[in-house]
């Protein structure tokens, strides 16, 4: 069975937001069109909410309008939301559990922030056994400035899918992802 993991597509990363990113209403509009694609073929639907405790962080803050799910990709009522509050969405949360109950053996990761909690999870569920795809459309990223270099959303997202590529993830655009046989066909 497989399981979309919508990661952390909340209001703070989008235009007005505490924390935008570039790029992020496009990839929101691929996150959409993904999880639109994933209901109509009844996939395993999981919201990931990345919320910090109150004064722990400058964004995605417990009890603001920034830490909430964009509308983009609404969770319906039986859809599960599970929070967290470090980037790996596996850590300090029942979402390893919730996927065990499901028979998960494939996830499908989409959301933000590529070199942070999309690395993060993608790992940990490399990790734990489970078989991981990455939209590489589907996913922003920050813009890098670090000794001196500095890095576009672009390069940011090759070096980090590059690097998860070699740990056994299949890495591939949202084209090819939403034909019903890519949905419906999860790698064995």
């Amino acid at each position: 069975m497989t399981a979309l993991l919508l990661i952390d597509i909340q209001n703070d990363y989008f235009p007005n937001g505490k924390f935008p990113l570039p790029e992020m209403v496009e990839v929101g509009l691929r996150c959409q069109n993904i999880l639109n694609a994933a209901r109509k073929n009844d996939l395993s639907v999981v919201h990931i909410q990345h919320i910090f405790p109150k004064g722990m962080g400058k964004f995605l803050c417990a009890g603001t309008q920034g830490a909430l799910i964009h509308e983009c990709v609404k969770p319906l009522s039986h859809e599960t939301i599970i929070t967290k509050e470090f980037p790996n969405s596996f850590h300090k949360t029942s979402l390893n559990k919730h996927l065990l109950k499901l028979g998960c053996k494939h996830v499908i990761l989409i959301g933000a922030m590529t070199q942070m909690c999309i690395d993060a999870t993608a790992r940990a569920a490399l990790d734990l056994g489970y078989q991981v795809t990455i939209c590489d459309d589907a996913i922003a990223a920050q813009r890098v400035n670090q000794q001196g270099i500095s890095l576009d959303t672009t390069q940011v997202n090759a070096a980090f899918l590059s690097a998860l590529s070699m740990a056994q993830a299949r890495v591939l655009p949202s084209t090819q992802l939403l034909h019903k046989e890519s949905l419906s066909n999860a790698p064995s």
